[in-house]
Formats: structure tokens, C-alpha cells, sequence
């Protein structure tokens, strides 16, 4: 995928999963003290010169410059470090998890057999569809009041007006 993106997309970053790092480095690496460190390499918010005195220091300390996931996960570490990220354009992105579920969503409307005009037929259906999903959570929480069960009216009248009648609830 990294090669694909690079040769049709050269000015994109590809942003690497931050919870399947996770999992990765916790399948790969048993040191406990190494997943604290790594996570916090993933997420803090730490200039490039300071993300690579803290990496090379842990690493050094706990003895894993010769473990072949941590070298290759620092070899990528532009794909995933904050300290690299920064300022870049992820549409708020760090996990996949919200693209899987819209790709679930559209999958819903395509058939492996479809040709490129159904193919757009469909993709327009879903877009519609999606569209007509936020309209009607729209309506419903601009145009129905909430039961409030907590005893803190005030609070739950402010909320349910912030938020749509699915997060309020």
C-alpha cells in the first residue's frame, strides 16, 4: 500500500494505524517498559530533536537496538510519530477505525460484479443514503426533546442541545 500511495499520491502522507502499532509492538516486543516508551513515542507531543534523544536513550537503556521490530518501527517512525506529524493534514485520522466503518457502510452497496457505471450508481446511493442518515439525526435532535432522567435539567437541556439525540442518549 506505502508503494502505491507514494507512486499515485507522491505529495500524500501516509499516516500509519496508531492502534495497530500498539498491538504490534505489544505482540512483538515483551518488555513492558519498552510499550510505555513506545507509546508514549507515538503520542507525545515532542519536538523531532527531542522525540530522537528520548527514542535513542530508551532504547539504549532497555536494550533493544538489536530487536528487529523496534529498528524497523524507527525506520517508519515519519509515518507515525507526532513529533513528524505535526502540522500535517490527517482530517483528525490517527486510527482506522472510522474508515473501516464507512468502508463497511459503502460495501453495503456494491457487488464485486459491478460494472463502472453501477459502480457509480451505487456509490451515489451511498453518499445519498449517508446524507440523509445526518439530516435525519439533525431533525431529530433539533426538533425533539430528550427525556432527561439524571436531576440536572439544566445540564442535560444544554447537552441535548450541543449534541445529536444518538450522543446525548
Amino acid at each position: 500500500m506505502r508503494t502505491a500511495i507514494v507512486e499515485v499520491l507522491p505529495k500524500v502522507t501516509h499516516r500509519l494505524c496508531s492502534w495497530h502499532l500498539e498491538k504490534n509492538c505489544f505482540q512483538r516486543v515483551k518488555d513492558t517498559e519498552f510499550r510505555k516508551v513506545f507509546k508514549k513515542s507515538l503520542y507525545a507531543n515532542f519536538e523531532i530533536s527531542e522525540f530522537e534523544e528520548y527514542w535513542k536513550t530508551s532504547v539504549v537503556f532497555l536494550g533493544l537496538h538489536d530487536n528487529s521490530w523496534v529498528q524497523s518501527a524507527y525506520k517508519m517512525r515519519e509515518s507515525w510519530a507526532m513529533a513528524y506529524l505535526r502540522g500535517t493534514f490527517c482530517a483528525g485520522y490517527k486510527i482506522t477505525l472510522r474508515c473501516e466503518g464507512i468502508n463497511t457502510f459503502i460495501k453495503g452497496f456494491l457487488q464485486a460484479t459491478d460494472s463502472i457505471l453501477e459502480l457509480v450508481h451505487s456509490l451515489d446511493q451511498a453518499v445519498k443514503d449517508y446524507w440523509n442518515n445526518e439530516v435525519t439525526v439533525q431533525f431529530y435532535s433539533t426538533y425533539y426533546s430528550p427525556v432527561l432522567t439524571t436531576g440536572l435539567e439544566a445540564m442535560e437541556l444544554f447537552a441535548s442541545k450541543v449534541y445529536t439525540r444518538a450522543l446525548f442518549k
